[in-house]
């Protein structure tokens, strides 16, 4: 009988996988990947819609609380010293900026009700679709015509009628 020092060698079968085992892991793999990213996809949706809520919510609460502190709602054109106001800008919107003086200055103890003015989740800008109505006031004997702003939807039409 004679012995050797080398290792028993394998079958040829044993040295790896087989190409019918490969496809059949890689399918496994890749059906798992497309149900974990449709779930993911789904969650995702449904967490843009409550931050949609939320976002809305918070405007219009604070289109309330600007009507009951001032009685009129926020204005969207020329305001009545015929400063350019913009309701979606953070630097001249009367939420985010408070009522400007005569003088076209902001005083020291105005209110603001926003920080600034959220983003629509669906669309990741700030471009909400706003309700005007118009407005007349009689300022130092002359009739200012403005449009103030009574409503916000969002700009995505799968989402406007939230």
């Amino acid at each position: 009988m004679q012995t050797t020092d080398c290792p028993r060698s394998f079958p040829r079968k044993n040295l790896g996988f087989t190409l019918v085992e490969l496809l059949v892991s890689l399918t496994i793999v890749l059906s798992l990947v497309s149900m974990a990213s449709a779930l993911y996809s789904s969650y995702a949706r449904d967490t843009n819609i409550q931050v949609l809520h939320s976002n809305l919510f918070m405007l219009r609460s604070a289109i309330q609380r600007f009507y009951q502190d001032h009685r009129r709602y926020p204005i969207h054109g020329r305001d009545f010293y015929g400063n350019l106001v913009s309701f979606l800008d953070d630097g001249s919107s009367e939420l985010t900026q408070g009522i400007r003086s005569g003088a076209g200055t902001y005083p020291k103890n105005r209110r603001t009700y926003l920080q600034e003015i959220p983003r629509d989740p669906t669309t990741n800008l700030v471009d909400w679709k706003i309700f005007t109505q118009d407005l007349s006031v009689v300022v130092t004997g002359s009739t200012v015509n403005t449009k103030v702003v009574t409503n916000v939807t969002s700009n995505n039409p799968a989402f406007s009628k939230l």
